[in-house]
């Protein structure tokens, strides 16, 4: 698909499935609304891909949606996958991902005219890594020229650097209520993230004798719950 000069592609968006077996820890009737909430999702992921965008402004929200959507359906599926292998911890960190596209998301379809500023920002910086790698000129000029056209249209654009997750969460929430959202998905699910030692309690237990891995009995549903959230 081509929208105002834009190459879209038609993924295949839907939910990943497989022929595993239930692990025992999940309730099946909340694995079966996320995964109804999840279709929905993709229903109108796919929708939003038949929109038409006749503005390059509206070309790059879609582009947007598209992308945080992407990876959004993805991890989506990755939390339903992780509950049926009975992998549960690693549902938090495919849970502070969701989290960010979804604030990244909520925040850039607010704000057209940087979203589009940082799309513009995107075609400088691929244009000068195909000039780097010796990409034959159509490639480079199409770069070019979107550029250019942008630059035309906003004489006065300054270049923006990319907000951090701070800064974006403040201004969508303010400080206090940002900071208990951020605790909550963000704080809560970096152990699991990064293996710091905060972690530790939620992996290993003592049986008396010996040191025990803890199985993640009660991740399975409050992952699918909240999945089913961001869904």
């Amino acid at each position: 698909m081509t929208v105002h000069g834009i190459i879209i592609p038609a993924p295949a968006f839907g939910p990943r499935e497989c022929g595993a077996q239930m692990s025992p820890k999940v309730d099946p009737t909340l694995y079966a609304i996320a995964e109804e909430a999840h279709q929905h999702f993709v229903d109108l992921l796919n929708q939003v891909l038949v929109l038409k965008a006749p503005t390059l402004e509206e070309a790059f929200q879609k582009r947007l949606i598209i992308y945080l959507g992407t990876l959004l359906n993805e991890t989506i599926s990755e939390v339903l996958l992780l509950c049926t292998h009975d992998v549960l911890r690693r549902t938090q960190p495919a849970l502070r991902s969701a989290w960010e596209y979804v604030i990244r998301a909520t925040y850039y379809a607010q704000r057209s005219s940087l979203n589009t500023a940082h799309f513009t920002e995107l075609f400088s910086k691929l244009r000068r890594l195909y000039d780097q790698l010796d990409v034959p000129p159509t490639v480079t000029e199409y770069f070019e020229e979107k550029v250019m056209l942008f630059s035309e249209a906003h004489p006065d654009w300054v270049r923006p650097a990319e907000a951090g997750l701070k800064p974006i969460r403040d201004e969508m929430y303010g400080p206090k209520l940002a900071e208990g959202l951020y605790s909550r998905w963000h704080v809560s699910y970096s152990p699991m993230t990064h293996g710091t030692f905060d972690g530790v309690a939620q992996v290993l237990g003592h049986d008396g004798n010996n040191t025990v891995v803890i199985p993640g009995t009660d991740i399975a549903n409050i992952a699918l719950a909240e999945a089913t959230r961001f869904a």
